[in-house]
């Protein structure tokens, strides 16, 4: 679980190329987001059964 914050939240490098997989990602999340609604962070990390101070703690370890 740790692991998965750290991903979300570590800083892209300014010269990272991004590929042609992300890219496609990325523009499938932005349609999805287009017709649904997203939920927000508060509710994911409940359901998770983890807190908004850990999420907070593992951003500042970086």
């Amino acid at each position: 679980m740790v692991h998965l914050l750290e991903v979300m939240v570590q800083d892209r490098e300014e010269d990272e190329e991004i590929s042609p997989e992300e890219e496609a990602a990325a523009a499938r999340s932005k349609e999805w987001f287009k017709h649904n609604e997203g939920i927000p962070l508060e509710q994911l990390v409940k359901e998770l059964g983890i807190t908004l101070d850990l999420v907070r703690q593992t951003a500042s370890l970086r």
